[in-house]
């Protein structure tokens, strides 16, 4: 059987340090703080499920959320579309007043150019008749 990353033969090891100059009781100590803190920092299998079925859950929620921010920002679009629609049609009509003010203004203007000219014509003719007379 093929050894993984948590098989450690501590027995070998105290045998090891034993070899190397310490008692076994020594060797015991340090070989057990060893392998307990290498376990404590290695995951399980059971451990990367959890972890697992919590990244899922994260993601379904992201997921989730996303969907409904671009349903939102979809909406959004809309009523501003909607919106900027609704004030180019009332821009619309204003503008068709004053287009309509401004003709009506014109026709004002040109009458009275028009009346005053004919009288400037008529008061023009009347000095030349006069100075003729005289």
């Amino acid at each position: 059987m093929p050894m993984t990353a948590l098989d450690f033969d501590t027995h070998k090891a105290v045998k090891n340090l034993q070899k190397a100059g310490f008692e076994e009781p020594a060797a015991e100590a340090l070989i057990d703080t060893i392998d307990t803190a290498v376990r404590a920092q290695v995951a399980t299998k059971a451990d990367l499920e959890v972890q697992e079925q919590r990244l899922g859950r994260r993601m379904d929620n992201f997921r989730h959320e996303t969907k409904s921010d671009m349903d939102n920002l979809r909406s959004d679009f809309r009523s501003l579309g909607q919106e900027t629609r609704a004030r180019l049609d009332v821009m619309g009509e204003r503008m068709d007043g004053l287009e309509k003010n401004l003709i009506a203004q014109m026709v004002i203007l040109k009458r009275d150019v028009t009346i005053r000219l004919g009288g400037l014509m008529v008061a023009g003719i009347g000095v030349l008749a006069a100075l003729e007379v005289f």
